[in-house]
């Protein structure tokens, strides 16, 4: 086991082998997020573990079963075992504990008022990182009330070691952490209220209104907390209607504070406040599933003007990210998500950003739709204009909930499963779809967007051959940005923010990017070339098509290519209808025709083979 250079937290968490292998059996060998329950004996040495299976676990936030729980507590106590703290796994490069695990240990240790530290271990799952790791942390009560704990990062000893067959098939390869916690703190709101429990029992874990940013699955981030409708996303029984409760009380101060933030936020715009149409970008949400390589993408749509932000992304930032992402060394451990939003908010103070630290593909089409329509902002008007408009007290004036004018879907990740459900989530709810893939070594990338009623294609039909070769012949992605120069990225997302000029505009009056989707009409995939050589390595996609461009005194390189395409609609053995969109060539016409876009639909069975080159893709967001 490697220890830290220092510990904050004097006395190490000492467990013996058997507690150690049983934490990993339950929690480290399955994906984050679960956890279990920690006694110990009176020699201080942690000999009991109890597994959590009835807590509530999703990708991103564990919650106990706290009945069960409080009873196995009361048991331990009469076989003088001490309850002494839980251990949960985080999501993948987020090594300590959240804001909300922090408020969640002062709850603990008000009611265990015996508890001189409560140990709150994060553990790194084999599913998410590749290995099993332990970062141990002890909450330490503060000195009123016991709740303003402080978080320290401590150290392991396993004591009661396994015999050396044991040791030598499963191999200790836990670190303790050791870095600052002092940007990781994260205000939040109060919690909801709760009967208070009896002493020396844990106390029910309430999602705190304003969900914390870096390990639950939802947060708000925006000056109308009091506008996004909390039960709309209920976390515990799933989204039941798209009702915004607006309390006026707290509404109408915090548009005074809006309006104060679009001022602040217009100071910045003025140098190109005709280069866009300000007002329509304001009332635009970007969609974002993967947040990774595009994240510089998703600040400059901020710093335009765009007002309106749904960041879904289970990943925390890793030092490799620092080199190949924009991240910086300071969120490192830090969700992607929350990270991006912090920057979002502190670049554009007038818009709304809704984390999701959660996998795409586990969640419903249900909610996705209320990603796309439930209100994060809202407006004043002198008069009743809508119905469910709230009269503010003495004002005489009402608050409308506002839903954006225009919603754009970005699929910006490497992960082909994850990819294919952005494309048909696009479709289903009719929204334009743009997604983007950066090949091996940045050499080059790829691009494809749809927006129903002007491309005939969808993404599978363009990339057909890629999910035979997943669904039928097994592939898996394995290349990642590794070898890849930043500039590779931001070449990328400088094309993205193109199309996505494009996209937004589309059907405006802007004399510049109005038009632009329908003059680039069908051509809808859009190849990148970074390297002189690409079409030796990806095939010949540039060169036959600059045939007698290029002399010897000059070449081409760092260029776009947009290329014409047609739906599969069965016209050949290579292309038989597209499962996704039915060839039709009108993709409005598949809005709602999914019963659930959550399974892939198959496809039928071609003879060819269509192994390409061109399968050797990262994307922006790996």
């Amino acid at each position: 086991m490697t220890n830290p250079t220092h510990t904050d937290y004097e006395g190490p968490l000492t467990v013996t082998a058997a507690v150690y292998d049983a934490i990993k059996a339950f929690i480290g060998d399955h994906p984050a997020e679960r956890g279990g329950m920690l006694g110990r004996n009176g020699d201080g040495v942690i000999r009991h573990f109890e597994p959590d299976p009835g807590g509530r676990c999703t990708t991103g936030a564990y919650d106990p079963d706290i009945d069960r729980l409080n009873q196995v507590i009361k048991q331990w106590k009469m076989a003088g075992i001490t309850f002494c703290g839980f251990v949960h796994s985080h999501p993948r490069g987020i090594c300590r504990p959240s804001g909300h695990d922090e408020w969640y240990a002062g709850e603990i240790l008000a009611c265990f008022k015996k508890l001189d530290a409560m140990w709150m271990p994060i553990v790194q799952t084999v599913p998410d990182t590749g290995e099993f790791r332990v970062f141990p942390y002890a909450a330490v009560p503060g000195t009123i009330g016991r709740k303003r704990c402080s978080v320290l990062p401590a150290e392991v000893k396993i004591v009661e070691p396994r015999s050396a067959a044991g040791r030598a098939a499963d191999p200790v390869t836990d670190a303790a952490a050791t870095v600052d916690r002092a940007a990781d703190r994260d205000e939040l709101a109060p919690a909801r209220k709760m009967g208070a429990p009896s002493e020396g029992e844990v106390p029910e874990r309430a999602l705190p209104d304003r969900a914390d940013s870096q390990t639950q699955p939802w947060a708000y981030h925006g000056n109308f907390p009091c506008i996004w409708a909390q039960s709309a996303l209920n976390l515990d029984n799933g989204p039941d209607n798209n009702r915004t409760t607006v309390d006026a009380q707290v509404a109408f101060p915090a548009l005074r504070q809006q309006g104060e933030a679009a001022r602040v936020r217009d100071s910045f715009l003025v140098r190109i406040a005709d280069a866009y149409d300000i007002g329509s970008l304001d009332r635009t949400r970007l969609v974002v599933i993967g947040t990774g390589g595009g994240a510089s993408l998703v600040r400059n749509a901020a710093r335009m003007g765009i007002g309106e932000f749904v960041l879904i992304d289970p990943d925390g930032i890793s030092a490799t990210n620092v080199a190949s992402q924009q991240a910086t060394p300071a969120h490192i451990g830090r969700s992607k998500v929350a990270s991006l939003a912090e920057d979002i908010m502190a670049t554009n103070p007038a818009a709304a950003v809704v984390t999701v630290c959660e996998r795409i593909e586990e969640i419903s089409d249900k909610t996705f739709g209320l990603m796309l329509s439930t209100a994060l902002r809202g407006r004043v008007y002198d008069q009743h204009v809508e119905a469910g408009a709230v009269k503010a007290p003495d004002l005489g004036m009402f608050l409308q909930a506002q839903s954006p004018e225009r919603v754009v879907l970005l699929v910006l990740t490497d992960n082909f499963g994850a990819q294919a459900r952005g494309h048909r989530l696009g479709l289903q709810f009719g929204v334009p779809t743009i997604c983007a893939q950066e090949y091996a070594e940045g050499r080059g990338a790829e691009v494809t967007y749809t927006v129903p009623g002007v491309t005939p294609a969808c993404h599978r039909c363009i990339t057909a051959s890629r999910y035979r070769e997943y669904l039928q012949n097994g592939y898996r992605n394995d290349v990642t940005s590794a070898g890849a120069p930043i500039f590779a990225a931001e070449f990328l997302n400088g094309v993205l923010g193109h199309i996505l000029l494009a996209v937004v505009h589309h059907g405006t009056d802007h004399p510049r990017w109005g038009s632009m989707i329908r003059r680039l009409g069908a051509k809808n995939l859009i190849r990148i070339r970074m390297d002189p050589e690409f079409d030796e390595t990806f095939g010949n996609t540039f060169a036959r098509r600059q045939d007698g461009a290029v002399g010897g005194d000059a070449m081409i390189m760092l260029d776009t290519l947009f290329l014409n395409q047609t739906p599969d609609c069965g016209q050949s053995a290579t292309r038989p209808v597209c499962p996704d969109c039915g060839g039709t060539g009108d993709l409005s016409s598949v809005i709602g025709a999914f019963d659930d876009t959550r399974p892939m639909r198959p496809e039928t069975q071609v003879s060819v083979s269509t192994a390409e080159a061109e399968h050797q893709f990262s994307a922006a967001g790996s």
